[in-house]
């Protein structure tokens, strides 16, 4: 194995030399500009923690005002709203207050020149405000004290009207007022409810007297002036004429009322006596009488239902008072007719109180319902027709219902079951003419070629004919042959149900003949054919010779 040798070293140790400092020696200048720069930057440091400090001390300041600044402005909106300046002030005050205690001087002083700023500025925004609102407040409790003394000067009753005057009198010496508003101010406002005061009296002297207004002409075009005074008298004038008017409306009320209420007494009195149930004696007729409660004739006419209770009406009045309903267009005219024969003496005397209670239901159901009205007078025409009075024409020569005096009892028997089957047993007009023409004469009875049957809109060309062949299905096929014509558009909706509705009484008139003398008389055509003019004028003669 190799070895590895370390030989001594030959070197030897130098002797040591003294250290020259000269290159360390500081110039005695430079030394003394070396203090004076420290001293600078000693003051440079203290400035600059003197600056921090500052900063500091305005980071707190903010710090505490930040918040309590809020605090402020939502004290100062209250206090804003309201009208007593020491509240307001109370108020407002409380926000200001900021515990800064444990604060340092220069922290307290922020705090305390802030505050002093924020309550100067804010306390003038706070009266302008506060004063703003109570003036406001002032003028409203002004304004409604003002409006409640003129009621009380305007009053009917002289007690108030004297109390109010002197109040309102009061009010304008009070020094109070002198003191809110200025002499010519407060003037204004006297003046002002001195005329609204004459104003009110006037106005409601023109609704409660307004003769009196109109008696006060020189005072009122004094008071208001030629226009507005002459405006107050046309208002008088109106206002007299239309209670004058009312009066007069009224007066009528009350006799339509009683007259009403008589007849209805009337009747049922008159019922009482015929069914014998609860029947008034002629001393109690003679009470009601006396109190007003029924008429002199309605009581003469009870009286004479107990001396003669079967008492035949005459028909010439029933047949007068049955055209008056058939002319009647409105429910003012039904009442004038059923004031007519429920209070006339003469129509009294002379008719049951059966068939004036039987006239009376039938107007009041007229009035209750005018298309039965209506249904009413086309069927009882018809009638008469039928039954030969054309209306009433005859009674210019003989008297109402025919020619002779068979004639008439048929006319009177027939018009007086047609009235009994429209109020006694509630059939429609419709109804209650074919069962009177089921039960008068052949020869009375229409056929079915009247005009008034016959469709408008449907060329029959031979109808016996067509009714014979099928005389159950023909006048299903007739109203289906118009449907179809209405589809089409060839008739209107008018014109289809004016066809309809005569096929449908054709149809009951057919029935009603066929009843009583089958097919062949219920498709043949009336002899006469109708009335001959001529001939009744010949027959008249003869009667009259």
């Amino acid at each position: 194995m190799a070895k590895f040798e370390i030989k001594a070293s030959a070197a030897t140790v130098r002797d040591s030399q003294p250290v020259n400092l000269s290159s360390l020696t500081i110039p005695v200048g430079f030394a003394q500009q070396l203090g004076a720069n420290v001293s600078a930057a000693a003051k440079e440091f203290d400035k600059i923690k003197k600056d921090q400090k500052t900063i500091e001390d305005e980071n707190r300041f903010y710090e505490l005002i930040g918040s309590q600044s809020k605090v402020i402005d939502s004290a100062l909106f209250e206090a804003s709203k309201m009208t007593n300046l020491d509240m307001a002030e109370e108020t407002l005050n409380k926000a200001y207050d900021i515990d800064v205690s444990g604060e340092n001087k220069k922290v307290q002083s922020l705090v305390n020149t802030y505050i002093n700023k924020a309550k100067i500025k804010n306390y003038s925004v706070l009266y302008k405000s506060v004063m703003s609102r109570a003036a406001e407040k002032s003028n409203l409790l002004d304004t409604e004290f003002l409006s409640r003394n003129l009621l009380d000067r305007t009053s009917t009753d002289p007690g108030i009207r004297a109390a109010g005057n002197k109040d309102f009198n009061d009010w304008f010496d009070s020094p109070v007022q002198q003191t809110k508003y200025s002499a010519q101010t407060l003037q204004k406002k006297k003046d002002e409810y001195e005329y609204l005061k004459n104003e009110t009296i006037t106005n409601l002297g023109i609704k409660s007297a307004p003769l009196d207004v109109l008696l006060s002409e020189d005072e009122i075009i004094k008071e208001f002036g030629p226009q507005k005074g002459a405006l107050y008298l046309r208002k008088a004038e109106n206002a007299f004429i239309s209670a004058a008017n009312e009066e007069l409306l009224a007066n009528d009320k009350l006799v339509d009322e009683r007259t009403f209420n008589q007849i209805t007494l009337f009747t049922e009195l008159g019922n009482r006596i015929i069914d014998d149930n609860k029947r008034p004696s002629i001393d109690e007729l003679h009470d009601i009488k006396d109190r007003g409660d029924i008429n002199t004739a309605q009581y003469n006419a009870l009286v004479d239902l107990y001396i003669n209770p079967e008492k035949v009406s005459d028909q010439d009045f029933i047949n007068r008072i049955n055209n008056q309903i058939v002319i009647a267009e409105t429910v003012n005219d039904l009442d004038d007719v059923q004031n007519i024969f429920s209070s006339s003496k003469e129509f009294l005397a002379n008719t049951s109180i059966k068939d004036t209670s039987i006239l009376s239901k039938l107007i009041n159901d007229f009035k209750e319902d005018p298309k039965k009205h209506d249904d009413y007078k086309d069927f009882y025409k018809r009638l008469r027709i039928n039954l030969g009075d054309l209306e009433g024409a005859f009674e210019l020569f003989v008297g109402s219902g025919g020619i002779t005096t068979e004639d008439k009892e048929l006319t009177a028997d027939a018009l007086s079951r047609f009235n009994r089957y429209v109020v006694e047993d509630k059939l429609s007009p419709e109804d209650a003419y074919l069962r009177v023409i089921s039960k008068i004469g052949k020869e009375k009875i229409p056929d079915i070629f009247s005009p008034n049957l016959v469709p408008l809109n449907f060329d029959i060309s031979n109808m016996t004919d067509a009714i014979k062949k099928k005389p159950d299905g023909f006048f299903d096929e007739l109203n289906n042959a118009l449907a179809v014509k209405f589809r089409t558009g060839e008739i209107t909706r008018s014109e289809f149900l004016e066809d309809i509705g005569r096929v449908d009484l054709l149809k009951d008139v057919f029935e009603v003949r066929r009843r009583i003398g089958g097919v062949e008389f219920a498709t043949a055509k009336n002899e006469d054919g109708g009335f001959d003019f001529g001939k009744l004028l010949t027959e008249i003669q003869k009667g009259k010779k």
